[in-house]
């Protein structure tokens, strides 16, 4: 779905992406597993795609990792939905 976005849309895309990596982090880093601006992008886009609840966000995330690794790092999978 995403591959076929027109050019207005990616620019809104990069416009909403410096936007959140704008935000502050006043997470203490030693406790942090995922980046703020990851955590954001991911819900954010999620929400937009027309995702309703966690579980739904969660499927967003695993379907469309690839596309997410390019705008932020995404380095770390999130955990097991039963752990």
């Amino acid at each position: 779905m995403f591959r076929y976005l027109i050019y207005d849309q990616i620019m809104s895309l990069n416009i909403l992406a410096q936007h959140l990596s704008g935000i502050n982090d006043i997470r203490q880093s030693s406790k942090t597993l995922y980046s703020l601006f990851d955590i954001l992008f991911f819900a954010v886009t999620a929400v937009i795609a027309g995702c309703e609840g966690w579980e739904e966000i969660e499927d967003f995330g695993e379907a469309r990792i690839d596309w997410l690794k390019n705008y932020g790092t995404y380095e770390n999978r999130a955990r097991a939905r039963t752990t």
